[in-house]
């Protein structure tokens, strides 16, 4: 296995699938989420990881990436990048997440204080 930390995320894609029915349940109406990112290594080569989650993990997910989002735009004194996933209630009654589009700006330095 390559190393970890020098690696780069080259993308991510994902979708929402909803289980409605099965061999034993009528009706079940459960949303999983399949993401997959694509991890560029240093040679140059990709590593594809797949990994499917239930809402509640899902929820999980998007807290930690919450967290991470804060504790570097702390860091950075202004804002890293805005969402561009915004966390709704699941449930059967609940709706898509939805995608924002928008460029992120760059980042402009700051001066150092003497």
């Amino acid at each position: 296995m390559a190393q970890v930390w020098n690696n780069r995320l080259a993308s991510l894609s994902w979708r929402i699938d909803v289980k409605t029915k099965s061999r034993h349940v009528e009706n079940i109406n459960e949303a999983t989420s399949i993401v997959e990112l694509k991890i560029a290594q240093l040679d140059k080569s990709t590593e594809t990881v797949r990994f499917e989650l239930n809402s509640d993990r899902m929820q999980f997910l998007v807290g930690q990436i919450e967290a991470i989002e804060k504790q570097l735009s702390a860091q950075a004194s202004v804002p890293v990048v805005k969402p561009l996933i915004k966390a709704k209630p699941t449930g059967p009654s609940a709706s898509k997440p939805t995608v924002t589009s928008k460029p992120k700006p760059a980042l402009k330095p700051t001066p150092a204080k003497a």
